[in-house]
């Protein structure tokens, strides 16, 4: 296990959202997790998180279904689909890839509230960009062409049910990613994603209901950075946003990196990954 170390204000703060989380996990059986939930506070401790490398521990069988390009909304249908299924034991836990075309979503730590979107419906109309408020945690994101989007339909249950390890396992399999293509990619706490220097280049926003997963990741590969000019990713100010292209400095293309992300998360979170399409997978879940 690979160990490393994060900053957390206060005590009362971690255990605040700690408590709120497990509560909603246990009793209304729903919690809804993205950017990291410790709120700032007076005091700092410091504390350890591990980080899972599988080694040699068994492995779960685990689906990957490559979407190609899809519409928000028909993929967020898709989600909850094999949600259920996942939850009712029809299939193993999944990962669903995909594309999508450009679409700004609002996450529920906005609450309700679009004051981190930018541009007007005028102009998101003439860039060809949708908006979607959706039921993850964290702010406003941005997806589009050129990004890995990825959804793990995972049964925490299987996992210990660990939300904050879930969300650092997904950033060490975009970390060592990264690493594949000769790019150093790090943790920034308090917030959630990946970052190269004070750019991030993967974002991360999940929601887990009776401890089964949905939505996930996005890397970016090579997106039209300027539509992240529409928006203040993920409500902060002062970061910017870069992608695998521009860092490495050559032309990326998504086929190249599905298989190392794919990779990275099958160790990372123990799974061992069959590919199979989408039509076999509604065949178990309709």
């Amino acid at each position: 296990m690979t160990m490393y170390w994060r900053q957390i204000n206060s005590r009362q703060s971690q255990e605040k959202w700690h408590n709120r989380a497990t509560q909603a996990a246990e009793t209304k059986r729903e919690a809804v997790w993205c950017e990291d939930p410790f709120c700032a506070g007076s005091g700092r401790l410091i504390v350890s998180c591990g980080v899972t490398d599988s080694g040699d521990q068994p492995m779960n069988t685990g689906w990957v279904v490559d979407l190609g390009s899809m519409e928000y909304r028909a993929a967020w249908d898709l989600q909850r689909r094999v949600a259920q299924g996942v939850a009712k034991n029809l299939v193993p836990d999944v990962l669903l890839l995909v594309e999508h075309p450009p679409v700004y979503t609002l996450g529920r730590a906005a609450h309700g509230s679009a004051q981190n979107l930018i541009w007007d419906q005028d102009k998101r109309t003439r860039e060809g960009i949708g908006f979607v408020e959706v039921d993850r945690g964290g702010d406003i994101t941005y997806h589009g062409p050129g990004q890995i989007v990825g959804y793990p339909i995972l049964d925490l249950n299987r996992y210990g049910r660990d939300l904050h390890q879930y969300l650092r396992n997904l950033e060490e399999a975009l970390i060592r990613t990264l690493e594949e293509f000769g790019v150093i990619g790090e943790r920034m706490p308090p917030n959630t994603g990946v970052w190269v220097g004070n750019e991030k280049v993967a974002a991360i926003g999940v929601k887990a209901s009776r401890w089964i997963t949905q939505h996930g990741f996005a890397l970016n590969v090579a997106p039209n950075l300027e539509h992240f000019q529409g928006i203040v990713p993920c409500g902060i100010q002062d970061k910017g946003v870069t992608s695998l292209e521009k860092l490495t400095g050559r032309r990326m293309t998504l086929d190249e990196v599905k298989p190392v992300v794919v990779r990275h998360l099958a160790r990372v979170l123990a799974l061992d990954f069959e590919t199979i399409t989408l039509s076999s997978l509604m065949d178990r879940i309709s």
